[in-house]
């Protein structure tokens, strides 16, 4: 049986995927191992989902994907393994609708490799709890790469594998002193159980999330973390056949994408808003060419507003959602995702609504009050964009609101 995409489905939150699944390869398909994140639908389906892949194996082609879109007439699982080929419907009632492409990736450490690294970290604990640091040294070196200037060239952009190739090599230098210095202070305050564990989701420190964000090949990063004395050693590999140790990969850039909110003056009158614009923008204040998307459509672009005395944030949702495209953006190029009128969105306008994604009827906007007459005295502005596995957020902009 097939079924439609999500977004022709009635009744069902519309969902916007960065890549169509008509721009991909129709023959590449993959396996996934991964997480329903977000699922809408009544019990009588159908239902659609934004699919979380955890894991991957290789199937006929290298198409790798942050997140996909699905409808199915069950429920989704919350823990579902799934081949998925890209623009079909498959015996098991499920069609993929996007997915986001890459270049090949390092698969996952299998459960035998993952018991290698906590085999060794066992090692290391009995070693340093002797004080043979000799024999640590021995445990260390193996644990350096290489040849990493070739690593970090798969996996990173040249400007951001420069970058990190001349950190590793302060990095390997000090390894040893820094994996004794790592588990003293683990024994100092108790040692205790440790967990070795893929560095994803919540999982992951902010280092590690900006490493995966500037990987063009994905790279699997590990964590050995010891919960009672609060220590951890990251981010480790595995590759070249064996375990390594990359460090903390700090010399990354940070995030490239700055993304702003201008609204002409800091005051509104909401009854003579004539003249007065807010704009949205998005600028790469990186080195490199990135993708981001083309214009705002309020899902993987949305404006979020706040009043001071609303229970939740609202977003601004176009009545005709364009398209969306993910286009190239040059270093320190700027590029303008909206540019509207106050008052188209702010008063009624069949081209605009505001919507908090709850059962109570939202306010007309986030200047108004909710469930009164009258307005807000000051309204939080933020625009947020979904991109890749991450969600960025601008600054947010506080207006304050004096009718006359």
């Amino acid at each position: 049986m097939r079924f439609a995409p999500c977004l022709a489905l009635t009744g069902l939150l519309a969902l916007t995927p960065l890549v169509h699944a008509e721009d991909a390869s129709p023959e590449a398909s993959i396996v996934v191992t991964g997480s329903v994140t977000a699922s809408y639908g009544g019990e009588a389906g159908p239902h659609a989902a934004r699919f979380l892949i955890d894991g991957l194996e290789r199937g006929e082609g290298p198409l790798i994907g942050a997140s996909i879109f699905v409808v199915s007439k069950e429920p989704l699982a919350e823990k579902k393994r799934l081949r998925l080929q890209l623009g079909t419907t498959h015996a098991e009632g499920y069609r993929v609708l996007a997915s986001q492409a890459a270049s090949e990736s390092q698969p996952e450490a299998s459960p035998a490799d993952l018991a290698q690294l906590e085999a060794l970290v066992e090692t290391m604990i009995t070693v340093a709890k002797t004080s043979d640091w000799k024999a640590l040294s021995k445990l260390v070196i193996p644990l350096k790469l290489k040849d990493p200037a070739t690593l970090f060239e798969r996996v990173f952009p040249p400007a951001s594998a420069k970058l990190v190739t001349a950190e590793y090599a302060k990095t390997s230098k000090s390894m040893i002193v820094d994996f004794r210095k790592t588990l003293s202070a683990m024994l100092d305050e108790g040692a205790g159980p440790y967990r070795c564990f893929l560095a994803r989701g919540n999982k992951a420190v902010g280092l590690q999330r900006r490493a995966r964000f500037a990987m063009q090949s994905e790279l699997p990063l590990y964590t050995v973390q010891f919960d009672r004395a609060g220590v951890r050693l990251w981010s480790f590999a595995y590759v070249e056949g064996s375990w390594r140790y990359l460090g903390k990969l700090q010399a990354l850039p940070r995030e490239p994408l700055v993304l702003k909110v201008r609204i002409t003056g800091g005051t509104i009158d909401p009854k003579q808003l004539q003249g007065q614009t807010l704009t949205l923008t998005v600028k790469n204040a990186g080195e490199e060419t990135v993708l981001v998307p083309s214009t705002y459509d309020g899902r993987v672009v949305r404006l979020v507003g706040r009043g001071r005395d609303h229970f939740w944030s609202s977003r601004l949702r176009p009545s005709d959602p364009p398209a969306q495209t993910m286009v190239p953006l040059k270093p320190k190029e700027e590029r303008v995702l909206l540019e509207v009128s106050l008052a188209e969105i702010l008063r009624r306008d069949a081209r605009w609504s505001w919507d908090w994604g709850s059962h109570p009827v939202p306010p007309q906007s986030p200047i108004h009050r909710w469930r009164a007459m009258g307005f807000e005295d000051d309204t939080l502005f933020y625009v947020a964009i979904e991109a890749g596995q991450r969600t960025l957020h601008s600054k947010p902009v506080r207006i304050l609101i004096r009718p006359r």
